[in-house]
């Protein structure tokens, strides 16, 4: 007696490689031949930001299927204005450049998911801000660089980046302390930017 064996090979190409790939509800994630037994057999196809894929396959005996799948990404839109007309804007994601240019820009296929924008001119305070892109939506953003010190690191470097403040009022001073300290009075602080460290020797050196 000679056994054949009773099962069919299933190979897989599946783009993006770490997507999930669940036959019949077992996780085959990042396995590209599978061996099942004959039979029909349910394959779903996920990864976060991609639109689902999958099938019923039939599985025969001795037999081999082949099977290619490119996950399609979820997409949206983001418009960016900025002034000055002269800045630099650079989009990234997971510390990666996705995109860079200067003023405006409309983006049309972004993939679906949190980016940080990064906006810089010379004479200005820099911004950074989270942007999520959902899908089918357009994100607009309206960004206005404050005319501000920007310090040069000896070497050519950019100083630290500025971060936003956002002003109010608070009651300074006390009636039972120094003369100086007298009246208690209210002081109000109009909106600023300030650098995010302390300011180091050299960027002294240079802005000097």
């Amino acid at each position: 007696y000679k056994l054949v064996k009773n099962s069919g090979v299933l190979s897989l190409n599946v783009t993006p490689a770490d997507a999930s790939v669940m036959i019949n509800r077992k996780d085959y994630t990042g396995q590209t031949s599978i061996e099942l037994a004959p039979g029909s057999y349910k394959l779903e196809i996920s990864k976060a930001g991609y639109e689902d894929a999958g099938e019923t396959l039939t599985i025969e005996r001795g037999k081999s299927l082949q099977k290619s799948y490119a996950l399609k990404a979820k997409t949206g839109r983001l418009q960016v204005r900025i002034k000055p007309l002269n800045a630099t804007a650079k989009l990234t994601r997971d510390g990666k450049t996705v995109e860079s240019w200067k003023g405006l820009k409309y983006l049309k296929n972004v993939q679906v998911g949190d980016y940080e924008l990064q906006c810089e001119a010379q004479g200005y305070a820099g911004v950074k801000q989270k942007v999520r892109i959902s899908e089918g939506k357009t994100e607009a953003l309206n960004i206005k660089l404050e005319k501000g010190f920007a310090p040069v690191i000896a070497g050519g470097g950019k100083a630290g980046e500025m971060v936003f403040v956002k002003g109010g009022s608070f009651m300074m001073g006390s009636n039972n302390g120094l003369d100086r300290e007298k009246p208690v009075h209210r002081v109000t602080v109009s909106d600023f930017h300030i650098g995010k460290y302390e300011v180091t020797l050299n960027e002294f050196k240079a802005f000097v």
